[in-house]
C-alpha cells in the first residue's frame, strides 16, 4: 500500500503478512502453526511483535471463524497479558477486538482477565487494563463495528444473541471502575475522564448513572455559593506532604468531561439520544446541567486574581509552593479552554448573534492569554532543583498537552479572531488594546496543542 512505498523493508514485511493471511485462509493445516508463531513473538516482546500483531489483526478481521476455532491460543496470550510490555499488550488486545465481538466465551474470558488486572497493585497493570476495557466498551458501542460483526454469517446466531443481550455490560464495568478510579492515581483518572465522556456519548443509556457518579465528586471542587469567587476550588487540586508536591485532581479533565456530558444531554435532543422526554433525566443529571451552566456564567465574570494568580506568584518548580502554583495555572488554563469551547458552541447555535459582540469569548480569551504569558515567563528550573518524579510530571504535562476545545469550537473561535474584532472598542478594558489579540496569538492554541477528536 501507500504506507510502504519507498521503504523496501516495510514492503517485504507487508508482503509476508499478505502471504501468511492468504495461506491461513486457504490451508487448514498451517493455521495452528501461524497462530502459534504470532503467540510466540507477542509473548517474547520481540522487535517483530508489532508486525505479528498486525498479522493477527488481519486474521481476526478476514478469517474470524477460523481463528475462533483456535481460541485457546488467544486465551493463552490473555493469560500472559500482564507479563508483556504495556504498549504491546494494548495493541494485541485491539487486534483481537473483532474476534471478541462475535465470540461470547472469549469476550467473557477477556473481561475477567481485565477485571483482575484493574485490582492489581501495579499501576502500569491497572492503566493497561483500563485502556483495554475502554477500547472494548467503545468498540461495543460503535454501530459500524456491530454491523461489521453482524455481517459475518459464520459467527453463531446464539453468540450474537448473547452479545446483544449483554450490550452495555462492558460499559457498566468501566462505570464501576470509574467509581473506584475516582480515588486512583492522577494520570489514570485523567484518562478515565476522557474515555468515559466518549463512552457515555456513544451509549446514552449510561448517562444517568454517569451523572449520579460524577456529581458528588464534581461538587467537591465546585463552589456552590454564587456570591463567592472563584467558582472552582483550585487549591484542592494539589497538596504538599512532607515538603513534597503531590497532584491530587486533574480538574480541567473533569470539567471537560462534565461539559461533554452536559452538552450532549443538556440540549433539546432527548428523543435522538434515546431519552424520550425531559422526565427521563435523573435528578443528578438535572442538577449537573444546572451547576455546569452556573459555573460557565460565573467563569465569564471571574478574573485571574480571583484564583490568586498574578505576575508575582512563585512558579519555580524546584520548590513545593512553585510546583503547586504551576499546577494550579495549568488547571485554570484547561478550564478556560473548556469554557471557551462552551461559549463558542453557544454563539454558533445563536446564528443571529454577530461575532463582533462576543464579549464572553473575549473575556475568557483575555484571561487565557494573560495566564499563558505568566507561565511562559516563569523562571526555568535548575537541573538538580526538583526531584525526578516531579520533573517528569510537569514534562509530561507539557509534552502531552491537550487543548480542551472541540475541533468545531476551535475553528469557530479562530474565525472570530480572523474577523479582527471581539467587541466594540467601548466595551474593551482600556489596558488591553484590541490590536494585541490578533490571529497570531489566538492560533497558539492550535499550534501548541493536540485537539481532541470531535
Amino acid at each position: 500500500g501507500a504506507a510502504g512505498e519507498g521503504n523496501p523493508l516495510l514492503m517485504r514485511i507487508m508482503l509476508g503478512v499478505y502471504i501468511l493471511t492468504r495461506a491461513f485462509e486457504s490451508h487448514d493445516a498451517v493455521r495452528s502453526d501461524i497462530l502459534k508463531q504470532c503467540q510466540q513473538e507477542i509473548l517474547n516482546d520481540s522487535d517483530c511483535s508489532i508486525y505479528y500483531i498486525h498479522l493477527l489483526a488481519r486474521l481476526c478481521i478476514e478469517c474470524k471463524p477460523a481463528v475462533a476455532e483456535h481460541s485457546g491460543l488467544v486465551k493463552e496470550c490473555l493469560d500472559c497479558f500482564l507479563v508483556i510490555l504495556p504498549g504491546v499488550a494494548v495493541h494485541f488486545f485491539i487486534s483481537i477486538l473483532p474476534l471478541l465481538a462475535c465470540t461470547a466465551d472469549l469476550k467473557n474470558y477477556a473481561v475477567i482477565v481485565l477485571r483482575k488486572a484493574t485490582f492489581s497493585r501495579n499501576y502500569d497493570h491497572r492503566l493497561t487494563a483500563v485502556k483495554c476495557l475502554m477500547h472494548l466498551a467503545l468498540a461495543d458501542a460503535l454501530p459500524d463495528f456491530r454491523t461489521l460483526v453482524g455481517s459475518h454469517a459464520s459467527c453463531s446466531q446464539q453468540s450474537q444473541v448473547n452479545l446483544s443481550a449483554s450490550i452495555g455490560e462492558v460499559g457498566h464495568d468501566l462505570l464501576g471502575f470509574l467509581r473506584k478510579g475516582l480515588k486512583q492515581q492522577y494520570s489514570l483518572r485523567k484518562m478515565l475522564y476522557t474515555g468515559f465522556a466518549e463512552l457515555a456519548r456513544l451509549k446514552p443509556a449510561l448517562s444517568n448513572q454517569a451523572f449520579e457518579m460524577l456529581l458528588p465528586h464534581f461538587n467537591g471542587f465546585y463552589e456552590q455559593d454564587k456570591d463567592l469567587q472563584p467558582p472552582l476550588r483550585i487549591e484542592k487540586c494539589s497538596s504538599v506532604v512532607a515538603s513534597r508536591f503531590r497532584p491530587v485532581e486533574p480538574l480541567h479533565s473533569l470539567v471537560f468531561c462534565v461539559q461533554n456530558l452536559t452538552r450532549a444531554f443538556g440540549e433539546e435532543r432527548q428523543e435522538w439520544m434515546g431519552f424520550g422526554s425531559q422526565g427521563s433525566r435523573s435528578p443528578a443529571c438535572t442538577r449537573m446541567i444546572q451547576d455546569y451552566g452556573n459555573l460557565h456564567q460565573r467563569m465569564l465574570n471571574a478574573n485571574l486574581e480571583d484564583f490568586g494568580i498574578d505576575k508575582s506568584m512563585d512558579l519555580d518548580v524546584s520548590t513545593p509552593a512553585g510546583q503547586s502554583n504551576l499546577h494550579a495555572c495549568q488547571i485554570v488554563l484547561g478550564c478556560l479552554e473548556a469554557m471557551m469551547d462552551m461559549e463558542a458552541l453557544n454563539m454558533d447555535k445563536l446564528t443571529g448573534t454577530p461575532r463582533w459582540s462576543a464579549r464572553g469569548l473575549y473575556q475568557l480569551f483575555e484571561m487565557h492569554n494573560r495566564l499563558s504569558k505568566i507561565v511562559e515567563k516563569r523562571v526555568k528550573p535548575k537541573k538538580d532543583g526538583a526531584d525526578a518524579g516531579t520533573a517528569d510530571f510537569f514534562r509530561d504535562c507539557e509534552d502531552n498537552k491537550v487543548t480542551y476545545m472541540r475541533a468545531s469550537s476551535l475553528v469557530y473561535f479562530l474565525d472570530v479572531l480572523r474577523a479582527g474584532e471581539f467587541a466594540s472598542m467601548s466595551q474593551l478594558p482600556t489596558d488591553n488594546p484590541q490590536q494585541s489579540y490578533t490571529q497570531g496569538t489566538g492560533t497558539k492554541l492550535a499550534r501548541c496543542s493536540k485537539v481532541p477528536e470531535p
